[in-house]
């Protein structure tokens, strides 16, 4: 079937398809993409007519297209004349006498759509978007292309496979990649690169062809179980997205030094805040934003220790996944004389939880053990390379459901000192007996990296048994009954779960001298079968995922 006619002198009908199916407006898409400039829309409309004339060759491409079924006048945005009119291989009469001056053809006008209860060929790869690759080196029968932008493969400023969108399945964010130069918001977009779609409208142009990509209003909550479904689907083992992070980016977000759009905060700490960001590819980072009174370049500065700690141990060689990765410190000078330093330190992974905040979770009690194991695998990091953590608890162990890791944070308090006279750092009822000695002058014997362990013992101890210590610090009537396990509840232990106790109190004993170091605890944990029966499951160890049907083995 042709395409309709345009006449200069009179207004046209297009030749709408016969027999075509009531097209109402879509429901369930989460963004759209909607031609907005003559060439777009010519293109658009001669295409919308081609869709019902030829089904086997784009009956792909209906599922993601929609149209309104009365025809609209084209209304002129650029000044057609016949050489433009030409190089954009337009069908619009050549003509000197700009189109908004005589009578305007109709067109149908429409979008494309984004749904994901309407996959794309290649979920992976996401939405290819281009004039399709037609012949003998096309894959498949639609072009190799889900959002096909026009049907006239002589067209020079559209590719075969020009972009794609997809989305980034640790974030949920929905990212364009160029095959070829595109501009997005007018700045070039290279082959290779891509860039996260922000909130409101992003205006996406190839040539003289121009495109309006937007958000619809879809629930978050539908949104964010579609996004879990297709990771499902497609066996993704990365992050699920924190819920403080919307699919659909919002308005009050922002953009910090042009390279991370901050998202907001999700945890506020006496002297920081911390923020959930992502950088413009969609990956998820977490920004602690520090205000000090002096530069971060100054001693004893706060920013400066944590840092310095993150970093030293990236020199070191490859550091676990449970250890929180050093990125970058993003410094903003005050503006005035008189103001203050606004430090954000930017680290990997982002996990919104906390050991602290899944205390009380239902994960099984083997997921527990699994968490402890990493956690312990790297306080061990830590101290084989001379850093001792001082501040260790459940606030300062990240927790994730899904992948299931553990992740230390905060190394605020950290030292490179073998030993230390400073009672000053850490919460005091982490702080092991050594160092309670000598912050209430029963001592003046330095302590050694043994008290992170017994910080990590006492942090272990609470998350198996699902018990918070609200004590200001334990007394040895308490460390009693941790040692016999008093606070747990369940009436039987799996074998793992007893040798894990048995780890634990080697880790707690109350005599510096008697206790475990991390090295003594791994080959315990080790020996004991922990490292090994984990080894599979676990994302630092391993990779899978523990289910419902794990087998307990009981006593």
């Amino acid at each position: 079937m042709a395409p309709a006619s345009f006449d200069s002198g009179t207004t046209t009908e297009p030749n709408t398809p016969d027999g075509q199916p009531d097209l109402e407006e879509p429901h369930g898409d989460f963004a759209r993409l909607t031609p907005t400039s003559t060439a777009a829309k010519v293109a658009f409309h001669e295409l919308y007519i081609s869709l019902y004339a030829d089904v086997e060759r784009y009956g792909w491409h209906r599922n993601f297209i929609y149209a309104k079924p009365e025809p609209e006048p084209l209304e002129d945005d650029l000044d057609i004349s016949a050489s433009s009119a030409s190089e954009r291989n337009s069908p619009v009469l050549a003509t000197e006498e700009p189109l908004g001056k005589r009578l305007a053809p109709l067109v149908h006008h429409g979008f494309w759509r984004f749904n994901l209860d309407v996959p794309p060929a290649e979920p992976r790869l996401g939405w290819m978007v281009g004039k399709g690759r037609w012949g003998a080196i096309t894959r498949d029968s639609h072009g190799e292309v889900d959002i096909l932008l026009s049907k006239n493969t002589a067209q020079k400023e559209i590719r075969g496979r020009h972009f794609r969108f997809l989305h980034n399945l640790d974030s949920g964010r929905f990212l364009i990649y160029a095959a070829a130069k595109v501009k997005i918001n007018g700045v070039q977009l290279n082959r290779g690169e891509s860039r996260m779609l922000f909130s409101g409208k992003t205006s996406i142009a190839l040539g003289a062809f121009e495109y309006e990509f937007s958000w619809t209003d879809l629930d978050h909550d539908i949104y964010r179980k579609q996004l879990r479904d297709l990771a499902e689907s497609l066996s993704h083992t990365g992050y699920t997205p924190p819920v403080f992070i919307t699919p659909t980016p919002m308005d009050s977000e922002w953009i910090l030094k042009d390279k991370y759009l901050v998202t907001g905060s999700f945890a506020t700490g006496s002297s920081c805040v911390m923020y959930s960001a992502t950088d413009m590819a969609g990956v998820l980072y977490a920004v602690k934003k520090i205000t000090t009174n002096r530069p971060p370049s100054h001693n004893g500065n706060q920013v400066r220790g944590e840092m310095r700690a993150l970093q030293k141990l990236h020199e070191k060689g490859t550091t676990p996944a449970s250890i929180c990765r050093f990125v970058e410190l993003i410094t903003i000078d005050p503006s005035r004389s008189l103001g203050v330093y606004e430090n954000y330190l930017v680290t990997r992974p982002l996990i919104e939880t906390t050991m602290g905040a899944m205390l009380g979770s239902d994960l099984l009690d083997e997921e527990r053990v699994m968490l402890c194991m990493q956690t312990l695998d790297a306080l061990h990091f830590l101290h084989a390379n001379g850093c001792m953590h001082r501040d260790i608890k459940l606030e300062n162990i990240l927790a994730s459901r899904k992948p299931l890791q553990a992740v230390i944070i905060d190394f605020g308090c950290a030292t490179w000192d073998s030993k230390s006279l400073d009672h000053g750092v850490g919460t005091i009822r982490y702080l092991a007996p050594e160092v309670l000695d000598l912050k209430y002058r029963a001592s003046t014997v330095p302590y050694t990296n043994l008290a992170d362990v017994w910080s990590l013992g006492l942090t272990m101890y609470q998350f198996m048994c699902r018990w918070r210590f609200r004590a200001e610090y334990i007394t040895q009537g308490e460390h009693t009954l941790i040692l016999t396990q008093n606070h747990w509840r369940p009436p039987v232990k799996a074998i793992s779960v007893q040798k894990f106790f048995e780890v634990v109190n080697l880790m707690v004993e109350w005599n510096a001298e008697s206790r475990a170091s991390t090295d003594i605890a791994m080959q315990r944990a080790t020996s004991s079968g922990l490292f090994q029966s984990m080894k599979l499951l676990s994302p630092v160890l391993g990779s899978k995922r523990l289910g419902e049907e794990m087998h307990r083995e009981t006593v």
